[in-house]
């Protein structure tokens, strides 16, 4: 499964509030799509190949309280 069939099942799913994808090697831009879980409390992409910049989009997690990237 690609990053982006991930999110497609995560999104549709009202009380995911952890996800870790820690050290998976995953790559390119994070996804804007992250920004419609809008019920998710921490989100843990650290030790991955991500590049860019950090979509505005993730503004929409109002309950996001933990966000690790480095």
């Amino acid at each position: 499964i690609d990053f982006p069939q991930f999110l497609a099942l995560v999104a549709f799913r009202s009380h995911d509030l952890f996800i870790s994808m820690f050290r998976n090697q995953i790559g390119g831009h994070i996804p804007s799509t992250l920004g419609e879980l809008i019920n998710l409390a921490y989100l843990q992409l650290k030790v991955n190949n991500f590049e860019g910049t950090i979509p505005n989009d993730l503004s929409k997690m109002t309950k996001l309280r933990t966000l690790e990237l480095h």
